[in-house]
């Protein structure tokens, strides 16, 4: 990459909220990337490529990136992971503080 520092900090925010227990889909994480992208490198976002096109930031690129680097892939919920727990209220208020957090920084 041609900007690892701002790589590194969107794989910290990533695994930071994973680690919370904050649900990461793939709408989630393309705005947390693209907003990462646009306060710290917008470059990226003005470039050209060879063929005239922008960074597009696209599923599939999202998808590659994930599993490659992070060797992440999509899940599906089961009929197990989609009951709610029993302390769903804190979780989601731990996860809202925690989002919040991370968006100040």
């Amino acid at each position: 990459t041609n900007y690892p520092d701002v790589e590194k900090e969107i794989i910290h925010r990533l695994e930071s909220l994973q680690e919370v227990g904050a649900m990461l889909t793939l709408v989630t994480i393309h705005a947390i990337v693209l907003a990462m992208v646009s306060e710290k490198a917008p470059k990226i976002l003005e470039q050209k490529a060879k063929d005239g096109s922008t960074f597009q930031c696209s599923d599939s690129f999202l998808q590659n990136w994930l599993h490659t680097i992070l060797h992440w892939s999509e899940h599906r919920a089961t009929q197990a992971a989609q009951k709610i727990s029993s302390n769903w209220e804190d979780m989601c208020k731990n996860t809202f503080l925690h989002w919040a957090y991370m968006i100040k920084e």
